[in-house]
């Protein structure tokens, strides 16, 4: 039983939301000199509805005679009493009540355009629209074919466009008005005709209009066609976005939302020299200036200036200066100035200047991004200057970052404070860290420089080439009898990692681990080599003090082989060593020293000692 009770109701709710609004429901009578009020009776029984009216102000015990068929309430109504009674509906009651009638002398300020729009079926056709650019007058119909527009009764004769999407525009030049219109739209190009009554001109929706019907295929200014942020619009302004082909160009637009704007239905589809939205603003362009509260947003180009509280988002090409509080996005390019408190993004070009509080994006800039977190775009011709990241396919020009620079073609200088990335270099990488190049043409200026290939210098702590410098070398001296390197780099400027070893004499021994930086020719059989070299002697017995040698070396260099050569020459040796340590540490240090062309010792205990030697060395690889 429960279950039976629930499908009733469930197939009521069906019904009744199945229901057509009580206006939109057919009627079909045909009296012959019968009381209103019967009609009336008759009329509500046949409509589902209830009528609710002021006998005393409306005469129905008249009789009257009237023939409707397959007529909406609402046209019914307007046969019925001949515009002379307006009707709105509550609920499921239509409330009746008099026309106010004109003083003879009074001017009619307001007229009302009414009727049904169809497709060559028959079939009332919905969000269909109903314009006139000139005096920015629009309306749209609703589920069931209907629209109702408002004009300047001074404005008539007045001509106003039908169109909707996928089928023929048609124009409409209305002359009079008394009775409501039917308005057929056709995919295909239609004949031209002339609808004329005898009527004058009333403030409440009537019946038949005369008018003057023609077709164009042919839009009088062709408007931006996009779907560009749509859905945050009314679906009446939604419907002439879609439908109508023509721009509306205004001097002055005022708006607080989309739907309240002095632009009204026609705000998508129009350009504006000068715009203000108090909240938000949606407009197909702007050729001047437009000022937003909190959004602007425009599906077509903008010139020359605009800002936003918030955001500023455009459909089309700006030109001039944007500024937002938190982003501007532009779907296509930027020829000038973009400055955003957060972001800025451009998916086509910027030919100008970006300044985003936190991130700016484009595809491609002729000019300079300037960003708090991290610059992006496809390719650029300036600079980029970011807190933290700037990523780019192909610069030319220099990228500045806080962190991390990364390009993929670069031509020109990257700096920053920790790592810099390249595929194909042309220029220098500077960073406090790490930089990193595929193909090099310049240098590299950093703590760890890593490349495949370097037509240059690198230039830091540890620096590798992978087709360039990486040498093996086995030397001795007069200091170290075995010492083993490690060379890395490019022929012209490499680091070297050096141990070393002396143990074989009398005495204490001692160990040696230094760094230094190297540099030679690249002759093809001899070149010239030299070296600058720092190592630190740990003595046997000591683990303070250790003694700092430093080596200059300056020699010749032959290529035994493919992979080996051989080096000697001179090397001038300075040793810094501190004279109130143990007697093993001196007497190592005087082992050590075998002549001195100077020797000081400072009051603080550190004696300098320098010679000249030699040193012979092989290298491998």
């Amino acid at each position: 039983m429960r279950w039976l009770v629930i499908l009733i109701f469930w197939l009521s709710g069906t019904y009744v939301t199945a229901l057509p609004p009580a206006l939109e429901r057919e009627v079909n009578i045909r009296v012959a000199n019968e009381p209103l009020k019967e009609v009336l009776n008759r009329i509500a029984v046949q409509a589902g509805i209830q009528f609710s009216y002021n006998p005393q102000k409306i005469q129905v015990n008249k009789n009257v005679s009237v023939s409707i068929q397959h007529k909406p309430l609402r046209l019914a109504l307007n046969i019925l009493f001949k515009g002379t009674v307006q009707f709105k509906q509550k609920g499921n009651y239509v409330i009746l009540s008099p026309v106010a009638v004109q003083t003879e002398n009074a001017p009619v300020k307001k007229i009302f355009i009414s009727g049904y729009v169809f497709d060559a079926a028959g079939q009332k056709l919905s969000d269909a629209s109903i314009y006139n650019i000139s005096n920015q007058l629009s309306a749209v119909t609703n589920a069931y074919g209907y629209f109702m527009m408002q004009v300047p009764a001074d404005v008539l004769p007045i001509t106003v466009r039908v169109s909707k999407d996928t089928y023929v525009d048609t124009l409409v030049v209305i002359q009079t008005t008394d009775h409501a219109i039917d308005i057929l739209l056709q995919q295909q190009q239609i004949t031209y005709h002339v609808i004329d009554t005898d009527a004058k001109s009333i403030s409440a929706p009537v019946d038949s209009i005369g008018v003057v019907v023609l077709t164009t295929d042919t839009p009088v200014h062709p408007a931006v066609k996009n779907k560009f942020l749509e859905n945050i619009i009314s679906p009446k302004i939604k419907a002439n976005l879609h439908n109508i082909k023509d721009t509306v160009f205004t001097k002055v637009q005022f708006s607080f939302v989309p739907y309240l704007s002095t632009n009204k239905l026609l705000s998508a589809n129009a350009v504006n020299t000068f715009s203000l939205n108090v909240l938000m603003g949606y407009s197909q362009g702007v050729n001047g200036a437009e000022v937003g509260g909190l959004v602007n947003i425009d599906r077509g180009n903008v010139r020359y200036f605009q800002a936003a509280g918030l955001v500023n988002a455009v459909g089309g090409e700006v030109k001039g200066a944007q500024f937002a509080g938190l982003v501007n996005y532009n779907r296509k390019s930027l020829n000038g100035f973009q400055s955003a408190g957060l972001v800025n993004v451009v998916q086509d070009s910027v030919n100008g200047l970006q300044v985003g509080g936190l991130v700016n994006v484009c595809e491609r800039i002729n000019g300079s991004q300037v960003a708090g977190l991290v610059n992006a775009t496809e390719r650029i011709n300036g600079t980029q200057l970011a807190g933290l990241v700037n990523a780019s396919e192909r610069v030319t020009g220099v990228q500045v970052a806080g962190l991390v620079n990364v390009a993929e073609q670069m031509e020109g200088w990257q700096c920053s404070g920790l790592v810099n990335v390249a595929e194909q270099m042309e220029g220098w990488q500077c960073s406090g860290l790490v930089n990193v190049a595929g193909k090099i043409t310049g240098g590299q200026a950093g703590v760890f420089n890593v490349a495949d290939s370097c037509k240059g210098i690198p230039v830091g702590f540890f620096s590798y080439v992978r087709s360039g410098y990486h040498k093996v070398e086995l030397s001795a001296d007069e200091i170290l009898p075995v010492q083993f390197s490690f060379l890395t780099g490019v022929q012209q400027f490499h680091n070297i990692f050096t141990l070393g070893y002396n143990g074989f004499t009398s005495g204490p021994s001692c160990y040696a681990a230094g760094y230094g930086l190297g540099a030679g020719t690249t002759g093809k059989k001899w070149r010239l080599a030299g070296d600058v070299v720092s190592q630190m002697l740990f003595i046997s017995g000591e683990r303070r003090n250790a003694p700092l040698l430093t080596n200059v070396f300056v020699g010749a260099e032959y290529s035994i082989g493919k992979k080996i050569s051989l080096s000697c020459g001179p090397a001038f040796r300075m040793l810094l060593s501190y004279t109130n340590a143990n007697t093993d540490y001196q007497a190592l240090v005087n082992n050590l020293v075998p002549y001195t062309f100077y020797r000081h010792t400072f009051p603080a205990g550190t004696s300098v000692h320098m010679w000249v030697g030699a040193k012979v060395s092989l290298k491998f690889l």
